[in-house]
């Protein structure tokens, strides 16, 4: 946060908690099972899983406020309370009018049981570089194994200049093969949609409607 790592803040929260509450108990020891650990999310799929994950937890415990629960940020999602959780960057990979994003966050949160299967926190699987798709695509014409694999094989497909097609032209022919290129790339997982939008200069938004475009 800023210049000081979580993790450093973190510990420091996790000491003062457990001070107080060992002291509030008269008791000595450990009170949290393990230290404070980070875990590379490396997929946006794998990051909203984290997250409904996260908000079911109080309804796994059996807590009677379910997902109600004051401490869980799911209430933030549902009021639009920006003041403490930044709802927009999740809301906005399940699309970009707010209404509907919050309407498809609500079914998944309802629907536990269709929930993409969650890698164990902490494995080594959800860790691992992203396997790159290394076959030809005939599409394409080429075998695109990477971000400038992808952009050569658009271009060379779509006979559109590099500049254009990674700025901000707005041509129907330069912005059709901008899209195939958002497509390529989230589909062989080169790119996430955040990674995608830096790289383009666009919102994350902008990249969930033409992958929604895509599908429909």
């Amino acid at each position: 946060i800023g210049k000081e790592p979580l993790a450093k803040i973190m510990q420091g929260l996790q000491q003062c908690f457990t001070q107080y509450f060992n002291r509030k108990y008269n008791r000595t020891g450990h009170v949290f099972q393990q230290r404070y650990k980070a875990q590379l999310c490396t997929s946006d799929r794998y990051l909203i899983t984290l997250v409904a994950y996260i908000h079911q937890n109080p309804v796994r415990a059996g807590m009677p406020q379910g997902l109600e629960d004051p401490w869980s940020s799911h209430h933030a999602y549902v009021t639009g309370d920006h003041s403490l959780v930044n709802i927009d960057f999740i809301l906005d990979m399940f699309h970009s009018d707010r209404r509907e994003a919050l309407v498809q966050y609500l079914e998944l949160m309802n629907s536990p049981q269709a929930m993409p299967e969650l890698v164990e926190i902490g494995s080594s699987e959800e860790a691992q570089p992203r396997k790159k798709d290394t076959t030809e695509d005939p599409q394409c014409g080429v075998t695109a194994t990477s971000w400038e694999a992808i952009i050569d094989a658009v271009i060379a497909e779509a006979c559109v200049d590099r500049g254009k097609l990674l700025g901000s032209c707005r041509e129907r022919k330069v912005v059709a093969a901008r899209n195939r290129l958002i497509q390529e790339a989230v589909r062989r997982e080169v790119m996430t949609r955040s990674e995608l939008a830096k790289r383009l200069g666009v919102d994350v938004s902008r990249i969930t409607r033409v992958l929604q475009q895509a599908e429909e």
